[in-house]
């Protein structure tokens, strides 16, 4: 009864630490400066829409002065000397009955918004897919130390066996030297493994702006099966298309929306604008007794727009080129992001292709190995054959682990790709193909 107790309590933890790989992204885009600054920007668009909606707004403006004057006033007969004090006031009340360049600016505020909205978007999606491949290379490089580690221990141990049969004289040295050569490539494939390691682990933890990476990944196990599975129920003509709700698609053809939106924006310099303008004053002092007082006046006010020397044309026309060309932008990125999706989808499907040769190749070696185990305890084979048996089972699946990683690299791109890189359909894919 103790025992079940303890292999829950032990299974338990070993569950519990096991962290998921969308709370990782999740650090990421709350730890990153540069996502912040996006939903600043955001906020921003907001608020520049909000000025161009209070334009259609009436403005008030209250004005005065008082001050002293002294000044001489001339006729036939003669001069007369003023001096006094004189102040005035007045209250004006603005508002806007028609100025299409204002309707403009509300639009071109509203497509500002839907920018900055998807550009901030765009930045999650880069980050989570960036985490994703920094993780998956993560594991691939932890599981390949690990198997590297025993391939030195196995080598070591033949060049050891391999190092007594040539003191009997049972192995040249010949096989002496090819013995260390291997022992000491495994070293050094080792130790470039470990450095790979090290920079990636970098790079995650600068993407995320977090130390602690390794528990998030030091767990993880690739299931490939499931992706397989996934893959054969695939409609790859629909995946294919999908290309359109990638997050990079939208924003360059947002800006292309803004950039048209332009084109009217600056024609409308030429349009009439009218407003209607309320005003009252007074005037007083000791001066002089002649002032205009309780003053007021209501008067429309219509502005038409003759000529400006051909700045406006030439401004529209500026317009018409930038918007040619955002199209141009939005066509590149739209076709670069199609051709990318079929390269993914089609480097999945070649993976696990080899993934299936991977795992025949995995069989085949551990059967050498077992016939080479027998060999030896029946007496007829020699140790170091095991050894570099074992060795070669080992290369088999490092080769596994690097088909598998990439598999999963090129999901993360498709993710991204379709406009699925985000937190809740990155939970589910950990949820059907890691483990």
């Amino acid at each position: 009864m103790q025992t079940k107790i303890i292999l829950s309590l032990l299974l338990f933890s070993s569950l519990s630490y096991a962290k998921d790989l969308s709370e990782l992204c999740q650090k990421g885009i709350t730890h990153n400066p540069k996502i912040k600054s996006f939903e600043h920007k955001t906020r921003a668009s907001h608020s520049f829409y909000d000025q161009n909606e209070d334009r259609y707004k009436p403005s008030l403006t209250l004005s005065g002065q008082i001050g002293q004057q002294e000044y001489t006033y001339d006729n036939a007969l003669g001069g007369t000397q003023y001096s006094g004090e004189t102040h005035s006031y007045r209250a004006t009340l603005k508002q806007v009955i028609y100025n299409s360049s204002l309707g403009y600016g509300l639009e071109d505020a509203k497509h500002k918004i839907t920018l900055a909205s998807l550009q901030e978007e765009d930045e999650r999606a880069k980050l989570i897919t960036q985490i994703l491949q920094n993780s998956f290379e993560l594991v691939k490089l932890q599981q390949t130390m690990d198997l590297y580690h025993q391939k030195e221990q196995i080598l070591e141990k033949a060049y050891q066996n391999i190092q007594k049969s040539h003191a009997l004289q049972l192995a040249s040295k010949v096989d002496t030297f090819q013995a260390l050569a291997r022992l000491q490539q495994s070293r050094s494939d080792l130790t470039k493994v470990k450095q790979i390691y090290n920079q990636t682990l970098f790079n995650l933890r600068l993407l995320t702006k977090y130390e602690e990476v390794e528990q998030y990944t030091d767990k993880l196990q690739f299931n490939t099966n499931s992706i397989a599975k996934e893959y054969r129920s695939l409609n790859l003509s629909a995946i294919k298309s999908q290309y359109h709700n990638s997050t990079s698609v939208k924003l360059d053809k947002q800006l292309a929306t803004i950039a048209k939106a332009q084109i009217g924006l600056r024609q409308s310099q030429r349009d009439p604008s009218l407003s209607i303008v309320l005003s009252g004053g007074d005037a007083g002092g000791t001066l002089d007794s002649v002032t205009r007082q309780n003053e007021t006046s209501a008067m429309l006010t219509l502005d038409f727009p003759i000529y400006q020397g051909g700045a406006v044309e030439d401004s529209k026309q500026e317009a018409k080129h930038l918007y040619l060309a955002a199209l141009s932008e939005a066509e590149n990125t739209e076709m670069s992001i199609k051709i990318s999706l079929q390269k993914a989808l089609q480097d999945i499907a070649s993976g696990l292709e080899s993934a299936k040769a991977d795992k025949i190749a995995i069989e085949a070696s551990k059967n050498y190995l077992q016939a080479t185990m027998q060999s030896y305890e029946a007496g007829v084979g020699s140790l170091t054959d095991a050894y570099l048996a074992e060795a070669e089972y080992h290369d088999s699946q490092v080769r596994q682990i690097n088909t598998n990683a990439s598999i999963f690299s090129s999901l993360a791109e498709v993710y991204y790709y379709t406009g699925r890189a985000d937190i809740a359909n990155i939970k589910k894919m950990q949820k059907m193909h890691i483990n």
